[in-house]
Parts: C-alpha cells; sequence; structure tokens
C-alpha cells in the first residue's frame, strides 16, 4: 500500500475520532454502529472507484461495513491492506469459523439494517461534508 494512503488513513482515524466528528453519530462508535455510516460517507467523498464491502461470518451477512478503494480498505482504523483487514476482524470474531469480505448488495443493505448497522442518510451528508471540508484541499 501507497505511503500516502497510509498517511491518509491516519488522518482520517485521527479526524474521526475528534469531538466535533465523533459527536454526530447518535449512539455506539465507529466500530459498533457507525461503521456504515463512515463507509458511506467516505466512498461519496473518495468517489469511483470506491466501493461498499462487508465482512460477513456464518452467523451475518454483514458484521462491519467498509470502503474498498483499489487495494486499500477503509474504516474506523483508517487503510488496510485486505490481508490485514481480515486479520483483524478473524481476531475479533474468535468464535466465527467464516471471516471474508463480500461486496455490499441490495440484500446485504437490507440485512445490516435488520442487524441494527444503521445508516441514516442525514448523517452521511453531514459527515461527508466533514471530510470535503477537511480533506478536499490534499487531495
Amino acid at each position: 500500500m501507497l505511503p500516502s494512503i497510509r498517511e491518509f488513513g491516519r488522518e482520517l482515524r485521527e479526524f474521526i475520532n475528534s469531538p466535533e466528528v465523533f459527536a454526530i453519530l447518535p449512539e455506539g462508535d465507529w466500530g459498533a454502529g457507525g461503521c456504515w455510516i463512515l463507509a458511506r460517507a467516505l466512498m461519496e467523498f473518495l468517489g469511483p472507484p470506491a466501493e461498499l464491502w462487508a465482512i460477513a461470518t456464518e452467523h451475518f451477512d454483514v458484521e462491519h461495513v467498509v470502503v474498498k478503494d483499489g487495494d486499500a480498505y477503509f474504516d474506523y482504523n483508517g487503510a488496510s491492506t485486505k490481508r490485514e483487514l481480515l486479520a483483524e476482524f478473524r481476531s475479533a470474531y474468535l468464535n466465527r469459523r467464516t471471516v471474508k469480505l463480500v461486496p455490499m448488495t441490495s440484500r446485504r443493505i437490507v440485512r445490516a439494517d435488520e442487524v441494527g448497522i444503521p445508516c441514516e442518510p442525514h448523517l452521511v451528508k453531514r459527515l461527508r461534508s466533514m471530510l470535503e471540508a477537511k480533506f478536499r484541499h490534499t487531495q
């Protein structure tokens, strides 16, 4: 992964955990309830070819939502490779046999909402505006 992607990932992680950005979440944090809001806002901010992907297990079609852009995956930890992201979640989900990355499909979008991973459009819009204000000048 390019150093500039890693640097953006570090800056992103720091930015989303600043008090003013973190405060937009109605509950939980970026890893517990806010991941889809973050991923959707970041995907819109980055533009194509960025796309939504999910961590899936045999228990849930969607355990976590991330953004894939090239070889990089972005979430609340910043930028990761596929290997790093899967290793993190395999470690976190020791009771799961299967942990894999899959594209977000319309079926998975419905399932994410059913299992309590919300994606409120007004919060996505607000976070995207904050991302643009912070990072647009550096792209």
